[in-house]
């Protein structure tokens, strides 16, 4: 038997290329298997098997919680005596009849096509099985959508395989994932709170670990911009990475050139460089989103952003005039400063990857209001705080009323005569006394000061 060193997939004699991976005519023999010289290539097929076995068990695991028998990497006989390799076989017994589920899985990061789900639709008619499913982590493509709709096949990609794992309570496993540094949000998350509710009694709701999509880039930009008649090069070169949800660059390096104006929020670059991105087990209580860009309408966006945050600033001579010194008449010049922005079609994509970072999603509540805060479990940097704003107009918050906990800006706070504490001016919270020099009073003080009188 002969196999494909690529995928290590079985081969016939004859093959020229192989049905799954589509490589070339790199085989070996069973017995030559063990005499590769290419380590490289040794340590990439373990890899690709060792994913393939992983998603394999983990849509076993789903299928055997659901009463399933489950087979895994089987070879079925069809009538005609042709041999066909099955990834994971369930079977179950009902009142009906048995049910029989054929189960394809591609651990993969390229979308599926038509062909691959042509070949699953042929061996599920040889082998009479009515149900069958195909599995890739990589999605599928438009033309593969529409022939399994056609065909009765099932498609699951990343989403679905991690909402039929909620239901089965089976972890599910993310490859290339930034591991958390930060185990606990709370140590970052009541310390940086405002002192102005340091006193408050704040309740913890819920925390969730996040994992969002990162896309990261390696880009080069070259590009030429004229100003007054004279021409200026525009380049960089370097990495840059741009969150899926938000469309937002969030890191870059830069090797040379122009350094693009980004907020560095995130530290996702270090560890993509350095080849520390892990292979995790998610829970029931961890988030994965799902991606909504494709590797195309990625690569548009980041172009958008780059044009937009890579600037090069030039002084240029504006205008020429004349002024005298008595009778002594000398020119000057008028200079002002210009920003020049390169193209889109400038920049040029040479590499592309997407990783999965981890950011703590924490809600907390105070008197009844719900907060909540999205913090980096990386580096611990507060992303969103739904706190920040005021109640009554945009402005940043300084402090809550400690009656009926609304966020209050300076402008919007009040303070009580007598306790001093800060309260909001809504009428169950606090009464103005007085008709010239007004006095606010809380409710509780208010009916201490009217016992006394």
């Amino acid at each position: 038997m002969e196999y494909c060193i690529d995928c290590g997939g079985k081969l016939t004699s004859n093959a020229k290329f192989c049905h799954k991976c589509g490589s070339s005519t790199l085989i070996c023999s069973n017995t030559e298997q063990t005499h590769i010289t290419s380590s490289k290539l040794a340590i990439t097929t373990l890899q690709k098997k060792d994913k393939g076995v992983m998603l394999e068990d983990h849509i076993g695991k789903i299928f055997s919680d659901w009463a399933f028998q489950v087979q895994k990497r089987i070879t079925l006989v069809d009538d005609a005596g042709a041999t066909h390799e099955i990834d994971v076989f369930a079977s179950k017994e009902e009142p009906f009849g048995k049910v029989m589920v054929a189960i394809e899985c591609k651990n993969v990061s390229s979308k599926i096509g038509i062909e691959d789900l042509r070949n699953f639709q042929v061996k599920l008619t040889r082998l009479k099985i009515s149900k069958g499913i195909f599995v890739s982590t990589g999605g599928f493509t438009t033309g593969a959508k529409e022939f399994a709709k056609s065909a009765g096949i099932e498609l699951w990609d990343d989403a679905k395989v991690w909402k039929k794992s909620k239901k089965s309570k089976t972890t599910q496993m993310i490859d290339n994932a930034v591991h958390p540094k930060i185990q606990d949000p709370m140590k970052i998350h009541l310390p940086t709170i405002h002192n102005a509710i340091k006193y408050l009694k704040i309740n913890l709701e819920k925390t969730h670990l996040i994992y969002r999509p990162i896309h990261i880039f390696e880009y080069s930009c070259s590009s030429q911009k004229s100003a007054k008649g004279s021409s200026y090069d525009i380049t960089s070169r370097g990495i840059v990475a741009m969150n899926d949800s938000t469309l937002r660059l969030v890191e870059s390096t830069t090797e040379s050139g122009i350094n693009p104006s980004v907020d560095n929020i995130c530290s996702v670059l270090n560890d993509w460089q350095k080849n520390k991105l892990e292979t995790l087990q998610i829970n029931d209580n961890n988030i994965i989103e799902e991606t909504r860009l494709a590797p195309r309408t990625a690569k548009k966006e980041v172009k958008k952003r780059l044009a937009e945050c890579i600037e090069c600033k030039i002084e240029v001579v504006e205008a020429r005039r004349t002024a005298r010194v008595g009778r002594i008449p000398y020119n000057y010049d008028v200079k002002g400063t210009r920003v020049l922005k390169p193209r889109q079609r400038d920049i040029e994509i040479i590499d592309q990857s997407r990783v999965y970072y981890p950011f703590w999603s924490v809600n907390y509540s105070y008197l009844g209001r719900e907060i909540k805060r999205v913090i980096d479990a990386v580096t611990g940097n507060i992303l969103e705080d739904t706190r920040l704003i005021c109640e009554k107009c945009n402005w940043q918050v300084s402090a809550f009323c400690l009656k009926c906990g609304a966020p209050l800006c300076k402008k919007h706070l009040t303070t009580c005569t007598i306790c001093k504490k800060i309260f909001c001016s809504r009428e169950n919270c606090t009464t103005k006394i007085g008709r010239i020099l007004k006095k606010t009073y809380c409710t509780s003080c208010l009916e201490k000061e009217r016992s006394e009188s």
